[in-house]
């Protein structure tokens, strides 16, 4: 049972950082020359899930740190200058959030059905 759990918060603390990841693309999409970040997540030993690594998109629409526009010093673009927009793609970024609620509903229900469990086998021994 405390395998189910292990995995179970594995799982939560993994997909934390896929949720936090997605809210700072969604945070970030209106900034000229952002690019959106993913993670890639991989299997444990154990039988669990982690975050492997942070990747930035280096095919976005973004620029290089460094290569964006200059602006003035009331914040705006001289004329003939242009933004480069950002690469994330807001409707994948929800639907991948929607997707992480579900992944949080299923592991907290697993987290706290093996409670109840361990609670029950307690009241029995008793």
């Amino acid at each position: 049972m405390s395998m189910s759990i292990d995995s179970s918060l594995s799982a939560l603390t993994a997909f934390s950082t896929v949720q936090a990841v997605a809210a700072n693309n969604v945070a970030n999409s209106q900034t000229p020359g952002f690019q959106p970040s993913s993670v890639t997540l991989e299997d444990t030993a154990t039988g669990g899930v982690q975050a492997a690594a942070i990747n930035q998109s280096a095919a976005s629409g973004g620029q290089a740190p460094g290569a964006g526009p200059v602006y003035n010093a009331q914040g705006q673009l001289p004329a003939g200058q242009s933004a480069a927009p950002s690469g994330t793609d807001l409707a994948r970024e929800f639907t991948g959030m929607i997707a992480n609620q579900a992944v949080f509903s299923a592991n907290t229900a697993a987290i706290t059905t093996a409670g109840r469990m361990t609670g029950a086998l307690l009241d029995m021994s008793v």
